[in-house]
């Protein structure tokens, strides 16, 4: 049988972005060679019945408001689910058509997302991840899972995480990275 070595390059802490009444959380230190992972927990909108969303960006940072290519399905305890491709967005959208509570006990309750990558420039962004969150009105809860990519090949250095209108009353992303063999 073939002999398997434990790797050496496992994911590393690479910072913590931590909101307190920010419009947006971002990171802008992504280089070539390495995946990206975010991990969200309880984002909270200082607004109610928003959306969440993600883009990416280019030195400067430029975030890129068309290209992106995502394929969703949500589930939720009131029932509805739903299976949707999303071609030449403005954004990552995590859900469409379920807004997210500001209540007490709202928010994104947990954020994953994985992106393969993201700064080699001859290769397309590509991404998968999943949410839990508190939508409004209603105060039931939803699960979302999506893949994606933008269309275009380039060295995307950044990324931000927003909700639709309002600020990111509080919450944290923890940014991993594992170096690409």
């Amino acid at each position: 049988p073939p002999a398997f070595e434990a790797s050496s390059g496992g994911w590393e802490v690479s910072a913590v972005l931590t909101a307190s009444g920010s419009a947006t959380l971002a990171y802008t230190s992504m280089v070539s060679g390495y995946d990206y992972q975010f991990l969200g927990n309880v984002l909270v909108p200082a607004t109610d019945a928003v959306y969440f969303h993600t883009q990416v960006g280019v030195a400067g940072p430029t975030y890129r408001t068309s290209n992106y290519y995502t394929q969703m399905q949500r589930v939720s305890n009131n029932a509805i689910t739903s299976l949707e491709g999303r071609v030449d967005t403005t954004q990552i959208e995590w859900v469409n058509n379920d807004s997210i509570s500001s209540s007490t006990g709202g928010g994104v309750d947990q954020l994953e997302l994985t992106v393969s990558d993201p700064a080699n420039a001859s290769t397309r962004t590509s991404w998968q991840g999943r949410m839990a969150f508190t939508a409004n009105p209603y105060s039931y809860l939803g699960v979302s899972w999506l893949g994606g990519k933008y269309k275009t090949a380039e060295a995307n250095t950044a990324i931000k995480f927003a909700f639709s209108s309002g600020n990111i009353a509080t919450g944290d992303i923890i940014v991993y990275r594992r170096k690409r063999s």
